[in-house]
C-alpha cells in the first residue's frame, strides 16, 4: 500500500478488538515488483492444515524466540532447525543446518514433521517459515503430538534478517510470492530453472509489463 497510509490503516486495525497485540511484518525490500491490490478476506483457517483431530487447539504453541534466541539455539549441536516452507522456498535459501520437510503442501508437511522427528520428542526443535504464520500452527500440532521443547522464531525471516548486529545464518534468498511470480513459477519448475535464471525471466517480464502500461 502507499507508504503515508500505513501509518493510519496499523493504527485503525490495532483499535479492533483482539487485534490490539497484532504484529506486523513488514518486507525487507520495496522494490515495487509486488501485488497491485491489496486483498482481504475472510477465511476460516489462514492456512489450510487438513487436521480432523477434534481434540486438537491453538491454546498451547511452541515458545517465541527472537533473532537472537534462535541464533544461540540453533548452534546448539542437540538442537534441530526445521524449516517450515515447500521446497521451492527451501531451495531458494535456508538457515545452516535446517531440515526440510518435503512436502509440496502444508497439509501434508504437518503429520511428516511428526513422523520425520517422532525419535526426537525430547530435543530442542527450533522451526521457522517466511513471516511466522505457519509456525503457529506446526508448533502447536507437535505439542499436542508429545513434543515438549518446541520454539519458532517470531516473525519469521522477515524480521530475523532485519537484525544488523548478528551473524547472518541464512544463506540465500527469502522467496516471497508475488503476482508475477506465481504466473512464472508453475513454467520454471516444469523445466528445472534454477534461481538465478527465474529471477531473470522475472525482470523480464517485468520489464515488458513496464513498457506497456
Amino acid at each position: 500500500m502507499p507508504e503515508k497510509f500505513v501509518s493510519s490503516v496499523k493504527n485503525h486495525l490495532t483499535s479492533l478488538l483482539n487485534l490490539s497485540t497484532l504484529r506486523f511484518n513488514t518486507a525487507i525490500n520495496d522494490d515495487g515488483k509486488s501485488f497491485y491490490v491489496l486483498d482481504i478476506k475472510m477465511r476460516k483457517k489462514i492456512v489450510v492444515d487438513g487436521i480432523s483431530d477434534t481434540s486438537f487447539g491453538m491454546q498451547q504453541k511452541g515458545k517465541y524466540v527472537n533473532a537472537a534466541e534462535f541464533n544461540k539455539l540453533s548452534n546448539d549441536e542437540k538442537t534441530i532447525v526445521i524449516d517450515i516452507r515447500n521446497h521451492y522456498e527451501y531451495e531458494v535459501g535456508h538457515f545452516e543446518n535446517a531440515l526440510e520437510i518435503p512436502s509440496d503442501t502444508f497439509r501434508d508437511q504437518l503429520p511428516m514433521a511428526v513422523e520425520m522427528l517422532k525419535d526426537d520428542k525430547k530435543k530442542n526443535i527450533i522451526m521457522y517459515c517466511t513471516g511466522g504464520i505457519r509456525c503457529e500452527k506446526v508448533s502447536a500440532f507437535m505439542l499436542h503430538n508429545g513434543f515438549t521443547n518446541v520454539f519458532h522464531l517470531e516473525g519469521g525471516i522477515i524480521n530475523e534478517v532485519k537484525e544488523k548486529n548478528l551473524p547472518n545464518k541464512f544463506h540465500g534468498k527469502n522467496f516471497v510470492f508475488d503476482q508475477l511470480f506465481v504466473k512464472i513459477l508453475f513454467i520454471c519448475q516444469l523445466k528445472n530453472k534454477k534461481q538465478n535464471e527465474v529471477e531473470w525471466i522475472k525482470e523480464e517480464m517485468f520489464s515488458t509489463k513496464q513498457k506497456k502500461d
